[in-house]
């Protein structure tokens, strides 16, 4: 793309900023978008803009065989080509929207204006778990968020090209990496802290910390891992009631505060527990639609035993949407095994002729272990036949001897 072109599709996104609502950009792009983008999506994508299909098969043809007949791969350059990678996003485009993101795009470029640190990593989560139905990704380099609540108006352009221009905000404050998903810079489990780590954050406050963290609109990763290494080391264990506001921060930090709730949860008092609990499995109640990383994390903590929540469960369990992650199914029946009474056994065993084959296991399971040998063995029995084509299912009814 020319200067030019830039600079003129940016202007929206420059007003955006400036905009009193907006406190959060996220800059992000897809990596090796035209070398990845497949065409025979491209040509179902044209074909449903209701062009003329000869045209639309004719062009698929000649693309296919600039790529080697590879099925993947857009020539670069050609203004030609911008167009067809524009029209190739068109459909997360739309799916965008329909989340009610605020954003606007060059090609592959994104740009998200969120008005807190919270929706903008949805909104990027959502981005993620989108293009990976495309078989596309987002360039973790190149992913970050800023806090753009003081830029300076002239400054706004700027801000959208960090690599051409130096930004010009009141405090010059560097952009934040974020990695959404599972993997990335965050950690997801607690390990356990060296003498020297304890000794060295036994000095320091986790009330300054934490104030620290809660000054700025933005929170630093460190900042919270500094916080979480300080409360640990000082035995501070009522500072965890921080937790879910952390993870309204930063909500890719959810995993690894459960983790350590779930590893010192005995250590703190039981008010101090059902304040975080409640605090939790109120984002389930809310019918929030969340990435499915933070869904599995809150669950676990639900289905530890210092922080049980039975009710929130199956609250979350009879409203499972059918596009919902079997793991998310599978991780819920979990969470329920060892809480769960005869009467709601029956109940989630109705669920097993609409449940994926992980949750049919743990259905199985539950059933097992909760029925006496004369109400489960019929059920057992008939799903042995019906399922006879399941050979895993099947051992997992009646284990090999």
């Amino acid at each position: 793309m020319d200067g030019s072109e830039k600079k003129m599709t940016f202007s929206t996104a420059c007003e955006k900023i400036k905009q009193k609502k907006i406190r959060i950009l996220v800059k992000c792009d897809i990596a090796n978008f035209y070398d990845r983008l497949n065409l025979h999506r491209l040509e179902s994508i044209l074909s449903s803009l209701n062009l003329d299909k000869k045209l639309v098969r004719l062009l698929n043809e000649l693309l296919l065989f600039w790529a080697n007949r590879d099925s993947y791969s857009l020539p670069v350059g050609s203004n030609a080509s911008r167009i067809l990678a524009e029209t190739a996003l068109i459909e997360v485009d739309n799916y965008l929207l329909s989340i009610g993101a605020k954003f606007c795009r060059f090609v592959d470029d994104f740009r998200f204006f969120a008005p807190n640190a919270h929706i903008a990593h949805y909104w990027l989560t959502q981005l993620i778990e989108r293009l990976w139905l495309e078989g596309l990704t987002i360039n973790q380099r190149k992913t970050k968020i800023e806090d753009v609540s003081e830029i300076v108006q002239d400054a706004a352009e700027e801000s959208i090209d960090r690599d051409v221009k130096n930004i010009k905000t009141k405090n010059k404050k560097e952009p934040v990496k974020i990695i959404a998903g599972y993997g990335g810079v965050i950690p997801t489990k607690l390990r356990e802290f060296s003498e020297s780590e304890i000794e060295k954050f036994k000095n320091k406050s986790p009330d300054e910390i934490y104030k620290k963290i809660r000054s700025k609109k933005l929170a630093e990763p460190e900042d919270i891992k500094e916080f979480i290494k300080a409360t640990i080391s000082r035995k501070r264990y009522d500072y965890f009631t921080k937790f879910p506001e952390l993870s309204e921060l930063f909500p890719q930090f959810t995993p690894y505060l459960v983790d350590i709730l779930v590893k010192y949860g005995e250590k703190m008092p039981k008010n101090k527990r059902e304040l975080i609990r409640d605090a939790f499995a109120s984002k389930l109640k809310d019918n929030q639609r969340l990435p499915e990383y933070l869904v599995i994390a809150i669950v676990r903590l639900l289905g530890n035993d210092f922080f049980r929540d039975k009710d929130t469960l199956l609250q979350v369990f009879r409203g499972l949407r059918r596009n919902a992650s079997a793991y998310v199914g599978r991780a819920l029946l979990e969470a329920l095994e060892n809480q769960v009474s005869r009467n709601e056994v029956l109940e989630i065993r109705q669920y097993f002729s609409h449940a994926d084959s992980w949750e049919k296991r743990q259905i199985i399971k539950i059933v097992d272990v909760h029925l006496s040998k004369d109400e489960k063995r019929p059920w057992l029995k008939n799903v042995r036949i019906q399922e006879s084509k399941d050979l895993f299912l099947s051992e997992y009814i009646k284990p090999s001897k």
